[in-house]
């Protein structure tokens, strides 16, 4: 259970550092992974691609990561690393981002199902990672290798809200199992692995790891003593029939947590275990407000709590509405405790208390049975802890708060633009670039809406006429700011949402436009600062500054070459040499760096005025023709 803030934690309540668990420890590195969420802040899927490549500083939890660790982070990890997120679900914030965020399109995946409650709705939910890691020097550890998976019920934005989490591995070796661990095997994670590979809509991103399934199969994991993991599932995928837990009849106590809950499922948790079990419901009280007289005679014998400042909306049909943008505080833990004398039932994960949860959408969650020894005792302990910072629920005087009609319509409204762009794209003609979207035009609006639309790292924003198929980008867009991520905003009456999606270009972008984002956001100071990381495997790369940081485009290149500490940082061909030679070195990074300036750019080059600026980019293209002679040599790799 976490709590990522300043205040003090109660006796039992362990930090579970999300980014700190994705960080490969020293002497591994991340061979690949999927992180699936239900909603994501860009500035957070760059920090876990900061941490999956041990690129954030591990001694310090506070770094940022930096721009040459970024970069490395990006060119390392693309293809090997997906994010799984629902369509419409993501936000770069309110003010406008790095340049670099646009890279993150080769990274995320949009689930394109339709979450409007009027089409029996159903959306992407569940909130996991699987990362598979492998030796940094793999010529002499090729067969091993390490798995991580860690699920829980917060999305990868800037929440700092109370959740409970799972956290797994599977070491190459017994020595590197925790004390007071027992290897276990888990089935359900390979299973939640084949039904990825089994979604359409992620057809093709995960061929790669079906190579990986039988040895994922055989892995025994590390569960720590009085943990039992009986059960882990994903589903149900819009599929009906979800089987919600099971509560057993002899129950003595209960214990409910979710900040959305309908009265349907609030019902079977009143009605669950012995007459005379101990029913406890944690949620929030916009939530709770929502129940009618009708629904509270119904909840009789249920305990309702609630934590103090929630700020959470919620949506028509009873699920989580993001507040994209906003940093949450509150709850967002979901599970269901069942007791029965000594016997602890603990279902935790994505799942709210709600039908929709437990009926279409895709989830993933646990079942662990708890003893009162060791690690299990300590989390009935923190589940005690957390229920003392509750306080009564008091019903309301009158009729109970009614759902917010106008923000159910933007929601709907919301949902059915995600919708139409689905089919839409981006592309270029004679200089000008053009955002098409068809389906605008075959759907009913309602009066006054507003929807404005603009390119990632664009600061100001057009209006998406909803009358007509194509729009204008005025002035164009370069190739390195290019992205298949674009901002949309919309308005009805007062108020309003935002969101990013995913809208790709036709002709589909290339390399080209990598490249050249890489320029734009590295220049040659930083590429240099990055190559000679990787020729003296230094693991964590410290130069350009923090890497978020806004920088002015004329002088961006000066800071840069200002930060770097001495012209001792700049690598030599003896250097390249000697790590082509040694045959324990990736070629691949290399030969990226360089690529980047092989060929003259596409887009005027900034800092050009610099002296600095004029004699990195030569040495670069020096080590550039260096480099193919160099490479042609044979390599001795040293054991």
């Amino acid at each position: 259970m976490s709590q990522e803030n300043d205040d003090k934690e109660p006796e039992h309540m362990a930090q579970l550092a999300w980014l700190d668990r994705l960080r490969p420890p020293p002497g591994w590195r991340t061979d690949r992974a999927v992180l699936s969420t239900y909603s994501a802040h860009l500035s957070v899927v760059a920090a876990s691609l900061l941490a999956l490549e041990g690129q954030d500083a591990d001694d310090d939890a506070s770094a940022p990561g930096t721009r040459v660790g970024l970069g490395r982070a990006l060119s390392r990890l693309r293809g090997r690393v997906h994010v799984i997120v629902q369509a419409g679900r993501v936000t770069a914030g309110a003010s406008k981002p790095s340049p670099i965020v646009a890279l993150l399109d080769r990274f995320l995946i949009e689930c394109p199902w339709d979450e409007s409650a009027g089409s029996g709705g159903h959306s992407w939910h569940a909130k996991f990672a699987l990362v598979r890691q492998v030796r940094e020097d793999a010529t002499h550890h090729q067969d091993e290798s390490r798995w991580v998976f860690l699920m829980g019920s917060r999305n990868l934005t800037k929440d700092v809200s109370w959740d409970l989490g799972l956290h797994l591995c599977a070491d190459a070796t017994d020595q590197e199992m925790p004390a007071a661990h027992e290897r276990k095997p888990v089935a359900g994670i390979a299973v939640l692995l084949e039904r990825l590979v089994a979604q359409p809509f992620l057809k093709g991103a995960f061929t790669a790891w079906e190579a990986h399934q039988p040895e994922l199969k055989s892995r025994r994991w590390s569960i720590p003593t009085g943990l039992d993991v009986k059960k882990l599932a994903m589903g149900p995928f819009g599929e009906p029939g979800a089987a919600f837990p099971r509560i057993p009849k002899d129950a003595r106590r209960v214990i409910a947590v979710a900040p959305f809950i309908d009265a349907v499922t609030a019902a079977k948790i009143a009605k669950s275990g012995t007459d005379k079990c101990e029913r406890i419901l944690v949620s929030t009280t916009a939530q709770l407000a929502n129940f009618s007289e009708k629904d509270w005679k119904k909840l009789e014998g249920l305990s309702c709590r609630v934590l103090p400042e929630t700020r959470y909306g919620n949506e028509p049909d009873g699920e989580e509405e993001e507040l994209i943008g906003l940093d949450q505080v509150g709850l967002h833990a979901k599970f269901l405790l069942a007791s029965q004398g000594r016997e602890h039932a603990l279902w935790l994960g994505s799942p709210n208390l709600t039908q929709r949860a437990w009926g279409r959408n895709a989830e993933c969650y646990a079942q662990v049975d708890l003893e009162r020894r060791q690690s299990g005792k300590e989390v009935l302990v923190g589940i005690d802890a957390f229920l003392s910072m509750t306080s009564p629920y008091e019903l309301p005087a009158g009729d109970a708060v009614l759902e917010d009609a106008e923000l159910s319509s933007i929601e709907d409204c919301r949902t059915k633009v995600v919708q139409a762009l689905g089919d839409a794209c981006q592309l270029e003609e004679k200089d000008r670039t053009f955002l098409e979207a068809s389906a605008l035009v075959d759907m009913t609006w309602p009066e006054g809406l507003l929807v404005s639309w603009a390119p990632l790292s664009a600061k100001d924003m057009q209006p998406l006429v909803l009358t007509r198929r194509r729009f204008e980008w005025p002035g164009g867009q370069a190739l390195h700011i290019r992205s298949n991520l674009l901002r949309f905003t919309l308005t009805l009456g007062d108020k309003s949402t935002s969101w990013v999606q995913c809208v790709k270009w036709n002709p589909p972008l290339g390399a080209d436009r990598d490249v050249e984002a890489f320029r734009n956001y590295m220049g040659p100071t930083q590429s240099l600062t990055w190559l000679a990381d990787v020729l003296q495997s230094k693991r964590v790369s410290e130069g350009g500054g923090p890497w978020a940081d806004e920088q002015d485009e004329k002088t961006s290149d000066k800071r840069r070459a200002r930060s770097r500490s001495s012209k001792t940082d700049i690598p030599t061909i003896e250097q390249m040499l000697r790590y082509w030679l040694s045959g324990n070195g990736s070629a691949e990074e290399i030969e990226h760096i360089l690529a980047v300036w092989q060929r003259p750019r596409q887009v005027a080059p900034v800092g050009k005025d610099d002296n600095t600026n004029k004699e990195d980019v030569a040495h670069l293209q020096a080590l550039s023709r260096a480099w193919e002679v160099i490479k042609k040599a044979p390599q001795v790799t040293v054991r």
